[in-house]
């Protein structure tokens, strides 16, 4: 493992079988990047953090060796601002931000979803005296851990004709954001209606009801009808007859038929 292989690195959502996967984290301390004290070694796990599971320990080097903190990668920061993993005479190191390029084994099961769990002291163990051995199991109190995934699929082909173009729309989960707060903006991803030039016929690949989002599962159901204004409530006479709740449902702009679940893609 080179620092050279992040060039062409997989991120760590389409990581793929035989291929090198771009494992970045980045440590903070008070919400700020700071470089822990050493990072002792990163281990890889299948489907779960089980000891029957590890399948990779990859070791770091001492903090003190010179080339502290290989196999590690750091994140460099040029003369034009840019950032980059290579470094110059000129550019200035970010602290707290780390690259594994991790190859991933040929005989690897995929799909599947792999942890990995890095093993750090964030403050000197030694007190500073720098003498100690950082492998001494007396130290191992004061070790830190993290734990990350990545999803590992199977490399495969496909083609492209360009012929059909998906189109969707973005729309924000929160409206309104309370200051000083500071949390991620969650946006939703829903597929469009395609003009009905574009249209394919028979039934349409995407459906009605699907909702995709980005950081988090939508618990209700969006469709590609517009919602009418409510209705005024009527008073209901003995002699006036029960409306049907599918039609009320059809009227408002509600699925028809059924109703979109987290498990058919909302």
């Amino acid at each position: 493992m080179s620092c050279a292989q992040l060039t062409n690195a997989l991120p760590r959502i389409s990581a793929r079988r035989g291929q090198v996967v771009d494992l970045n984290v980045e440590f903070m301390h008070n919400g700020v990047l700071t470089d822990p004290y050493a990072i002792r070694y990163v281990e890889i796990y299948k489907t779960q953090v089980l000891p029957h599971n590890l399948i990779s320990l990859i070791p770091i080097v001492d903090p003190d060796n010179e080339l502290y903190p290989a196999p590690l990668c750091r994140d460099y920061v040029d003369s034009s601002g840019e950032v980059d993993t290579s470094s110059d005479t000129s550019a200035i190191v970010v602290d707290g931000s780390f690259h594994l390029p991790y190859s991933v084994p040929d005989d690897a099961a995929v799909p599947d979803i792999y942890f990995d769990v890095w093993y750090y002291f964030a403050s000197d163990p030694c007190g500073g005296s720098g003498t100690c051995d950082l492998s001494d199991s007396a130290y191992e109190s004061s070790l830190l851990k993290c734990c990350h995934r990545f999803w590992v699929y199977p490399e495969n082909w496909f083609c492209d004709d360009k012929l059909q173009t998906i189109r969707f729309g973005f729309e924000p989960l929160d409206q309104r954001f309370h200051q000083p707060e500071v949390r991620p903006l969650e946006v939703g991803l829903m597929p469009l209606r395609l003009p009905p030039a574009t249209r394919p016929q028979g039934k349409s690949r995407l459906s009605r009801c699907q909702v995709i989002a980005l950081t988090s599962l939508l618990r209700h159901c969006e469709t590609e009808q517009p919602q009418l204004p409510p209705r005024r409530k009527q008073r209901r006479t003995p002699s006036s007859p029960t409306r049907d709740t599918r039609t009320v449902r059809r009227r408002r702009g509600h699925c028809p038929v059924r109703s979109c679940t987290h498990h058919e893609g909302c």
